[in-house]
């Protein structure tokens, strides 16, 4: 073979083995940018703190939750109360009950006026919580200023359950509520309700729930009423007429 063909074909040779490494090159580069970094080139989780703002050194709210760390905002002090609405009363008592009572309607009515109402519990404490069904009074009205009680939800209709029908003590736990309704003068399909009607003036509405503390259940199971107690709202004001 004479000089000039070996030199060619040397040539030739060398231009398939660049384009042979150049295009190895490529696809290598591709899949190093798919696949992931070795642990000596990054460390594991490089990078989240910084994307997160840093790691939170803030102080925390009750429950454990962050404050939060925008610039200009302080942290809150705890969840909110819950707002009420002119025509509802709540309070907290210290074993754990939570009464809201709530009066339908702009608190100034007519003499003829139905008046519904609700009261309703929640256990917002730490342990069970219990009441007697079968006493069937949750509201009352008193003259403002006086505390001697002129009408309640039973003065139209039996406020207690008899007693061969009654049934064991309810039980609330934590979180759990429960809601009783009724209306003034007394239930609607009551035939004589109208003169279960207190005369105009000024009057307070008071929701209760009887609740049965510990010590208070019979053999049976059932809240004994000389050991039972009343847990109120705070007085709503009203008029009629």
């Amino acid at each position: 073979m004479g000089q000039r063909s070996v030199l060619r074909l040397l040539a030739v040779t060398t231009a398939v083995v660049v384009a042979s490494a150049t295009a190895c090159g490529r696809f290598a580069r591709s899949g190093e940018e798919r696949a992931q970094p070795e642990p000596e080139d990054v460390a594991v989780g490089e990078g989240i703190e910084e994307a997160q703002g840093g790691p939170t050194t803030a102080p925390t709210v009750p429950g454990g939750a962050p404050a939060p760390t925008v610039p200009g905002v302080s942290a809150p002090a705890g969840p909110a109360a819950p707002t009420l609405a002119a025509n509802q009363r709540a309070t907290e008592h210290p074993d754990g009950w939570r009464i809201v009572l709530t009066v339908d309607g702009p608190l100034r009515y007519s003499t003829s006026a139905d008046i519904a109402l609700q009261v309703e519990a929640e256990n917002v404490g730490s342990q069970p919580l219990r009441y007697d069904p079968n006493d069937l009074t949750n509201f009352a009205l008193r003259r403002v200023g006086t505390t001697q009680v002129v009408w309640t939800d039973g003065s139209c209709r039996p406020a207690r359950t008899p007693d061969a029908l009654q049934t064991r003590a309810q039980t609330l736990q934590p979180s759990e509520h429960v809601s009783f309704v009724d209306h003034y003068p007394g239930p609607p399909d009551q035939a004589e309700r109208d003169r279960c009607r207190v005369p105009s003036g000024r009057w307070e509405v008071v929701g209760y729930v009887t609740a049965c503390p510990e010590g208070s259940l019979d053999t049976r199971e059932r809240c004994d009423r000389t050991k039972t107690r009343q847990v109120t709202s705070p007085p709503l004001e009203i008029t009629i007429g």
